[in-house]
């Protein structure tokens, strides 16, 4: 049996496409044919269309606290975003917006530095490719941690995400159907 499964957001069946294959790979013993059940059981849907390919994130706005900092931070801080199952080097190009840590009110614009505790609204550029998504739009691409120093810098939520105009290459057989 499989453990775990029960608490996952998302899942990813691959199966063979070619003539028998799927029967091939839904055996009766196969951890395949365990996968397929419990997918159907939590009646868990999902289709990923070939002409609308993941895209890469070329920078994104994100509210974000600071949780445990030695120091100020300030524009150009870069530590690794923990998301989903990336764990990539990111720049903070810049901090927007104070916000107030209850309500999201407004406190000052443009700030120098943030410190423990603050709440923000912050630029970020990823310093390699990666795919996220807003929270509102699919929570689990929308949350990440900031980690630097071996330990939890801050904690946030992607707000919006500006694509990279230049990645997702459609397939030439999803290309053919337009």
């Amino acid at each position: 049996m499989i453990t775990g499964t029960s608490q996952a957001d998302c899942a990813v069946l691959i199966i063979d496409s070619t003539t028998g294959g799927f029967e091939a790979g839904i055996s009766k013993d196969g951890q395949t044919r365990e996968h397929a059940l419990l997918a159907w059981m939590q009646q868990l849907k999902g289709y990923a269309p070939k002409n609308y390919p993941a895209k890469e994130a070329a920078n994104f706005t994100s509210q974000i606290i600071i949780m445990n900092h030695p120091s100020q931070i300030g524009n150009g801080y870069a530590p690794v975003l923990d998301c989903h199952t990336s764990h990539i080097a990111i720049k903070f190009a810049e901090l927007l917006t104070k916000i107030d840590r209850r309500s999201g009110k407004e406190l000052e614009k443009e700030p120098k530095f943030l410190k423990n505790g603050d709440a923000q609204i912050v630029k970020m550029v990823p310093t390699n490719p990666i795919v996220v998504e807003t929270f509102s739009e699919y929570p689990p691409l929308g949350r990440f941690a900031v980690r630097d120093m071996r330990q939890t810098v801050a904690v946030g939520v992607i707000k919006s995400v500006e694509k990279d105009p230049t990645d997702a290459k459609v397939p030439n057989s999803a290309a053919k159907k337009k």
